[in-house]
């Protein structure tokens, strides 16, 4: 039972911890993007980490897409459309 309970806390951390790094990315896209956009305005894809930045495609909700990266804490997002 024990393990169970272990596992049901692990995957529930493994999938909010997914969520909280599309939200990051949201977050740091309405930043880099020209525009009055909001994190809610941006969907994110093809996320690549890598040991030292991150790479992901942004969609803003008026069909725009950009190519954005930043260091691997997301400081400094630069998009490019």
């Amino acid at each position: 039972m024990k393990k169970l309970l272990l596992l049901i806390a692990i995957s529930t951390l493994a999938v909010s911890g997914c969520a909280s790094r599309e939200l990051s990315l949201q977050r740091a896209s309405a930043t880099a993007i020209p525009g009055d956009y909001l994190p809610t305005d941006i969907k994110v894809d093809g996320i690549h980490r890598s040991f030292a930045n991150v790479d992901w495609t942004a969609y803003t909700s008026d069909g725009k897409k950009y190519q954005c990266s930043a260091d691997d804490m997301v400081r400094r997002p630069i998009c490019k459309q």
